[in-house]
């Protein structure tokens, strides 16, 4: 999937419980791929919002506690995932250039960064 393509998750079938075992497969790894993908997109806003101010754009003092209120997620989790952006994405300094992330992120902080799941993703597996 290239990252310009937008790409939905189809309604699984009526009788899922008959589909088998490639179909159920194939219906998982289309469903992790629309997630990795909108976790990137997610990312790339989350980072510009917090290289652009949050404060100056929305009025909160951070970008987790604008996220947790905007996703309505627990501050905890939005915390993880402005953790996990600024890891994994660049930002911009005041005079505009990029701030590039480490390269490779160190192990022990993109583990923290991305530890847990949150909550929105759990509550969508029930």
């Amino acid at each position: 999937m290239s990252e310009t393509e937008v790409s939905v998750l189809p309604e699984p079938p009526q009788e899922l419980w008959r589909a088998g075992k490639l179909e159920l497969a194939h219906g998982v790894t289309h469903a992790l791929e629309v997630m990795r993908a909108a976790s990137a997109v997610l990312g790339t806003y989350v980072a510009e919002i917090e290289s652009s101010g949050v404060n100056d754009l929305y009025g909160y003092g951070s970008t987790w506690s604008w996220l947790a209120d905007t996703a309505r997620i627990s501050r905890g989790d939005a915390e993880k995932i402005v953790n996990r952006t600024l890891v994994l994405n660049p930002t911009r300094a005041l005079d505009g250039t990029e701030i590039r992330p480490s390269h490779p992120p160190p192990r022990r902080r993109l583990r923290r960064a991305c530890s847990g799941t949150p909550r929105w993703i759990r509550s969508s597996r029930s």
